[in-house]
């Protein structure tokens, strides 16, 4: 009689109780990970979708809004789709007649959120690529982990940054004042 090949059943339960066990311990860090991830993408996303509005206003020489909508009315809920137009009457809503330069979604998910410093529901970039009276900070909240959260910084000069949520002491920066992500 030949040696038989393979494992015995105590091998395999031994090698998945290990594997289980590594498995809880890797988990709680990939959740992690993918949140910060996603953030990160959000927080791009938004980015891009501001600097858009600024390069148009600076390359058409007008002023360029950019607003939530609802409809085609603007709204002070960031988490809804953006618009970024010529508001050539400065109503903040599209008219007949302005054009519509950029749609976009940012890809929120369940997961996150969009808050804003002050008061508002559009930013306007003036034809030299100023945020016309907007200076602002918005918050983009993991709503899991705080420590993935991001600011977006908007200056009077209409530049963009980001920076964290939270300090190295694990609050958040005290410029943001009420500002804050929503406690799950």
């Amino acid at each position: 009689m030949g040696t038989s090949k393979g494992f015995t059943l105590l091998e395999l339960m031994v090698a998945t109780a290990i594997l289980g066990i590594m498995a809880s311990v890797a988990l709680p860090n990939l959740s992690s990970l993918i949140d910060r991830y996603s953030t990160s993408a959000n927080v791009r996303a938004f980015m891009q979708t501001l600097k858009f509005a600024r390069y148009h206003a600076l390359k058409s020489g007008t002023d360029i809004t950019l607003c939530p909508v609802n409809g085609s009315i603007c709204t002070d809920n960031w988490n809804k789709p953006i618009r970024v137009f010529q508001d050539r009457n400065r109503n903040q809503r599209v008219n007949a007649g302005e054009e519509i330069l950029m749609s976009s979604h940012i890809p929120i998910d369940q997961n996150s959120v969009i808050t804003r410093s002050g008061t508002g529901n559009h930013l306007r970039f003036n034809w030299k690529g100023h945020a016309f009276g907007s200076a602002t900070t918005f918050v983009i909240c993991a709503r899991e982990n705080h420590q993935a959260s991001r600011q977006v910084i908007l200056n009077f000069q209409g530049r963009v940054r980001s920076r964290g949520y939270l300090s190295r002491n694990g609050t958040p920066y005290a410029s943001l004042g009420s500002l804050a992500c929503p406690q799950v």
